[in-house]
């Protein structure tokens, strides 16, 4: 099997560069476009969550995320256009990773290089990473990223969600 360490210095090797993809601080003008994303229904599916009303998309954005101790946060940008973003955070006494990108910039390996530049700014490791068994693409991210299956189980459903079957991912080796 291989490590992590190996798994990432592969992806490495292979990844396309794309110098359009980068990294930004999150800024005011990005969460109505985040929050356009997340109510996607297609991508709502994929992920296995509902999507928040735009008050309790706020809310969570406020209270959980920007300006909290323990979160990294960044806006995922092609060229100038916001595709999405990729956060860290602890969660279940675990450091966990994930992102979001708008369905406009799925199957462009957007996501790929997103993931590729972020690990490194997470100094803590283990990550952890959960995804729905049934999202292979990001899946194959993660995969790629150097995170290996850890374990799984089922989630049950919640308002406006089924059940979901989900893979929980772990990232040992600094990237």
């Amino acid at each position: 099997m291989e490590s992590g360490r190996d798994a990432m210095d592969n992806f490495q090797a292979k990844l396309k560069p794309n110098e359009a993809v980068r990294l930004r601080d999150v800024e005011a003008e990005d969460l109505p476009i985040f929050f356009r994303h997340q109510d996607c229904p297609t991508a709502n599916e994929m992920a296995g969550v509902a999507a928040r009303s735009w008050p309790n998309f706020q809310q969570h954005w406020r209270e959980n995320v920007l300006n909290q101790e323990g979160v990294l946060v960044k806006t995922i940008l092609e060229g100038s256009a916001v595709a999405g973003n990729v956060v860290s955070f602890e969660g279940n006494g675990k450091r966990l990773i994930g992102y979001w990108l708008g369905e406009e910039f799925w199957g462009r390996n957007i996501a790929s290089q997103a993931v590729f530049q972020f690990l490194p700014l997470v100094k803590e490791r283990p990550v952890f990473a959960y995804v729905a068994k049934h999202n292979l693409a990001s899946l194959r991210i993660l995969k790629k990223s150097g995170f290996q299956i850890l374990d799984e189980s089922v989630i049950p459903g919640t308002e406006g969600t089924s059940p979901i079957e989900e893979y929980l991912l772990i990232l040992t080796a600094s990237s």
